[in-house]
């Protein structure tokens, strides 16, 4: 999927790679840098990681942001109160107010 970074932002991509040192495979870490403007192409846990950096260049990645947002959605009911919660802190508070311990607001 290919995307632009967004301005203000730079995503740096670590991967490691295998080098022969001394005759030895060695692990080394590769860092890549993608500044804003600039078009990277990358892989859904890449992408994931970073999600907040990028806008979607082609429809794959746009399909992919789509899909990021809606599995982050809270269902509205999820979020609502529940009544029977809110009337009893409302009947707690009240009782406090008319004991004096909680002064009126104003």
């Amino acid at each position: 999927m290919k995307f632009n970074v967004r301005t203000g932002y730079v995503v740096h991509l670590a991967t490691l790679v295998i080098v022969m040192q001394a005759g030895r495979e060695v692990k080394q870490e590769q860092t890549q840098s993608y500044y804003e403007g600039q078009t990277v192409e990358l892989d859904a846990d890449q992408a994931r990681d970073h999600a907040h950096k990028l806008e979607p260049v082609d429809k794959a990645a746009e399909r992919f942001l789509d899909g990021l947002v809606l599995a982050n959605a809270q269902p509205a009911a999820a979020a609502a109160i529940d009544a029977g919660v809110l009337a009893t802190a409302i009947a707690q508070a009240l009782a406090m107010h008319a004991q004096g311990a909680v002064p009126a607001a104003g």
